[in-house]
Formats: C-alpha cells, sequence, structure tokens
C-alpha cells in the first residue's frame, strides 16, 4: 500500500528537470509555452521509494543514529531505542527470509526431465454444462512439474478430438 503511493505520489510529482518519458518511450521536449502535459507523460519513480530500500535504509539508520545516541548520553532512553531498532530490524529481516523461502517455489526448475517418460494417461476433463456452452476442468494440460510430464501438443489434440 505504502510503495503504491509512494509510486502515484512520484508519478504526480512536478519535475524541476525535463526528464519524462512516455509509457511507450522517451518523449522529446516540446518547444511550446503550453504547460499542459501529456496524458501517458510519467516520472519515473525513485528507487529511494521501493520498500525494500526504503525500509531497510530507515532501520539502519535508526540504528545508527541509537548507536550514537548511546555513545554520547548514555541514556537508559537511548538504549531502549536500540533494543527496540534491533528488533525491529531482525523482524524484518525474518519477513524478507520468509517472502524469500515462499518465493523459492516459483523459481523451481522445470521443463522437460531427461529419463522421466511423457504421462501415457489420456488427460481428464470434467465438464460442466452452462447455458448453452460448457466449462471444462482438467489438471493443468502439458504439465512439467514434480513427477508429472504431459505433453501438451497431445492434451489439446486429446482436448478437441472428445470434445
Amino acid at each position: 500500500c505504502l510503495y503504491t503511493m509512494a509510486m502515484s505520489a512520484a508519478a504526480m510529482a512536478p519535475t524541476a528537470v525535463d526528464d519524462t518519458h512516455s509509457l511507450l518511450g522517451p518523449t522529446e521536449s516540446s518547444d511550446d509555452d503550453d504547460d499542459t502535459e501529456d496524458a501517458d507523460s510519467v516520472r519515473m519513480p525513485s528507487w529511494w521509494s521501493h520498500p525494500l530500500v526504503c525500509v531497510s535504509s530507515t532501520l539502519v539508520l535508526l540504528l545508527v543514529a541509537m548507536l550514537v545516541l548511546i555513545h554520547t548520553t548514555h541514556s537508559v532512553f537511548a538504549l531502549c531505542g536500540f533494543i527496540i531498532a534491533g528488533l525491529l530490524a531482525v523482524a524484518w529481516v525474518i519477513f524478507l527470509l520468509v517472502l524469500w523461502s515462499l518465493a523459492c517455489a516459483c523459481f523451481r526448475d522445470e521443463g522437460v526431465k531427461p529419463g522421466v517418460p511423457p504421462a501415457a494417461a489420456p488427460i481428464q476433463v470434467d465438464v460442466l454444462k452452462v447455458g448453452n456452452g460448457s466449462i471444462g476442468m482438467s489438471v493443468s494440460p502439458g504439465r512439467k512439474r514434480k513427477g508429472v510430464q504431459r505433453d501438451l501438443r497431445a492434451d489439446i489434440d486429446a482436448i478437441k478430438d472428445t470434445y
């Protein structure tokens, strides 16, 4: 949510430099004295607005500030602030590790595995009649993950022939 708001604010912020880019590529500046901008002209956001950079750098700055306060004031409040900032930093690192571990499954190697024969069983399709048409539901045709090695072309041909 904060990232979306930062991106929106960055897109709406006025630019001092004529550094606008169209959604289709860089735009050429016009010599017109007219202050209107193209509707598809968007200022490129700063990388500081990304949550990974923004939150991480804020936590590091907070920890450094608390260390400086502890060193200069020898205050119990500074020590409490450092402990709270440290706990926030640990929670942020744990959060990033959980995100990373959940995302690892999305990047696993898929595709044809040598030595694993393609599935010989015909694809099963359950058909649900809806009005004048129908909806077919099946296991993923052409799936090549885990122990399943289906051939997409054979699955599509079987569906066309049967239904």
